[in-house]
Formats: structure tokens, sequence, C-alpha cells
């Protein structure tokens, strides 16, 4: 590391400060720091991706449409949620309102964990995020389990629960 990785070790030193004040954040703000609809602007983005891959593939006519509504039951909601915050941060006082805010975040990760795994990769059980098959431990975009499977894969898929 001190040679190749990270010399002077800079990189470190910068993520033990972030994760530092992460945790300092996580441990004392009233309401969790968490930007819901961001996800919801990153998962239109690679929607957008999705689709131009496909659109050149060997499956142009692939359906996209129930990834398509999830996305926008996603953004709704989270907009709902966006909303509830910004009520909360101005009700200094109203802690059931915070405590309830901090639920929804709380299981808002968890609502992207398949107990099953993802397709052949079982151990994965992010929804949305997930290495590649031919990348090792390189984090790839949304949906690159969808992309990267064939399209036996992708009928199964289909099958299971939206996330929305």
């Amino acid at each position: 590391m001190a040679t190749y990785g990270d010399p002077g070790f800079h990189t470190h030193v910068a993520m033990g400060q972030f994760l530092g004040l992460l945790g300092y954040h996580l441990a004392t703000d009233d309401i969790i720091p968490f930007d819901v609809t961001n996800y919801g602007v990153q998962m239109t983005k690679y929607l957008d991706v999705l689709k131009k891959y496909i659109a050149a593939s060997k499956f142009p006519d692939l359906d996209v449409s129930k990834i398509e509504s999830a996305i926008c039951s996603f953004n709704v909601s989270a907009n709902a949620v966006a909303k509830l915050q910004r009520k909360a941060e101005h009700s200094v006082h109203d802690m059931k309102l915070k405590k309830h805010l901090n639920t929804i975040y709380r299981d808002f990760g968890r609502g992207f964990v398949s107990q099953g795994g993802l397709p052949d990769r079982e151990f994965y059980r992010h929804m949305l995020y997930a290495p590649g098959l031919d990348t090792g431990w390189v984090p790839r975009s949304p949906f690159y389990a969808y992309a990267n499977c064939s399209s036996n894969c992708r009928a199964d898929m289909h099958q299971r629960p939206s996330l929305a």
C-alpha cells in the first residue's frame, strides 16, 4: 500500500474521516441523513442506459415496462418521504414524526435485498448493485444483473415481485 496503492495513506485517512463523520451523524442526528429521491434519479438514468443497451442487443424488443413502472412508483413514494422529511425538519419537537421517518429510512435499504439472492449468484442479495459476472469485485450499475443474464434468466426475474 505504501508504494503503489496509497502512498502516504491519504485515501485511507480520508475514508477514515468520512466513515467517522458518517457514524457520528447516524448516532446523533434526529433524522437519519438519507436522500431517497436520489435513488429514483439514479435508477431513471440507469434505465435509460439499459434501454440503449437493449436496443443494441440481440433482444431489442425486450420489455422493460415493469422496471419503468416500478421506478415511477418508487419516485412517487420517495417524493412523499422527502415531503415528510421537510415537515419533520421544521417540526423541532415532533419526535414521533422523526421516529417514524427514521423507521422508514431504516427499512428502506432492506427493501432492495432479495432473500434468495440474484440468479446464478445467490450470495449477492442487493437487487440493484452487484459486481458483474465478468468483473470480479468491481460494482456495476443498477440493473446490471438484469442486462447481464440470459433471456431465460430475464424471464425468471420478471416473475419476481417488483421493487415498488
